[in-house]
């Protein structure tokens, strides 16, 4: 059944519709609830439930959400807004091992055998010691204070054999995932960076489905300088285009966040285990709280 709209808001109703096919054409705009919410928002009307004929394509368009038009009031009307507004600008650029998906233990597993096979026993800080930080400082450290004698490439090739066996053992980080498939859903840009070496990003992005043609991801071989540099997200935005865009970057570990700072991002920390944030980054206790960070609740 067709709904009647009042005579004075049915020609701007529908050519804001009208409109909206073109630009989301254009511009991959969210589905059409989504921006018939926004148009109604500034009219100061919701959409309840309403099927329309679209000329250009010869197709009949339903959102049946149930009810009739209704007024806002002009507090809600401000607050979806406000809320639509910042999804169109904003964009999110995600650190992947700790914080999509949960590769820490699996990576830490790696370097103790590593570090087995020449006799030398991991201190019981290694979590805390290595977490964020690249193989090639990880491979130096344990060389300095340690003994690790078997050169950089040997090492890096070996724990990555070792990685691959056991990458059927991986999980995402749900919570993480669910925010970003709910982002990717409303149509914010994202981007996943990481200090891992492609092989493994590849690994991890199919192991926790994100291995998708569309997805930007950027790993420690597309850039000279990995995290703490800020190169790796500068590149993810500019790959982006995201140049004027709110960007923020989700991490799990102080050295990554370095980088989001450093890259004049905001920068939420959300590790999986307790530590301080550093100067600039903003620390996350939970998913309800990264949400709303992210002006989704």
């Amino acid at each position: 059944m067709i709904a009647t709209l009042p005579s004075s808001i049915f020609p701007l109703f529908m050519g804001l519709f009208q409109f909206s096919l073109g630009f989301r054409a254009l511009w991959n705009l969210p589905g059409d609830e989504d921006f018939l919410t926004w148009a109604s928002a500034g009219m100061g009307w919701t959409i309840k439930g309403i099927s329309f004929f679209d000329n250009t394509s010869q197709k009949l368009f339903s959102v049946k959400i149930g009810g009739t038009l209704r007024r806002l009031s002009a507090r809600k009307r401000r607050l979806l807004k406000k809320r639509t507004d910042n999804m169109h600008r904003m964009a999110v650029l995600w650190d992947l091992d700790g914080t999509l998906v949960d590769s820490e233990p699996l990576h830490e597993e790696t370097l103790v055998m590593s570090l087995a096979a020449e006799g030398i026993t991991p201190p019981a800080n290694l979590h805390e010691l290595v977490v964020g930080m690249p193989a090639r400082l990880i491979h130096e450290t344990f060389s300095a204070r340690y003994g690790l004698a078997m050169p950089f490439n040997d090492w890096r090739r070996w724990r990555s054999h070792a990685y691959l066996e056991r990458a059927a053992r991986l999980q995402p980080r749900a919570e993480a995932l669910e925010v970003f498939r709910e982002l990717q859903a409303l149509g914010v840009p994202q981007a996943v960076v990481s200090n891992s070496e492609r092989l493994i990003v590849d690994v991890n992005l199919r192991a926790i489905g994100l291995m998708e043609p569309d997805l930007v991801s950027v790993s420690r071989n597309d850039v000279r300088q990995g995290k703490p540099e800020p190169e790796g997200y500068l590149r993810a935005a500019w790959l982006l285009a995201l140049e004027g865009a709110d960007i923020t970057v989700v991490e799990d570990s102080p050295t990554g966040a370095l980088a989001g700072i450093a890259a004049g991002y905001r920068t939420l920390l959300w590790p999986q285990a307790p530590m301080p944030a550093p100067a600039g980054a903003i620390l996350i206790a939970d998913q309800g709280e990264l949400r709303r960070r992210l002006s989704l609740g």
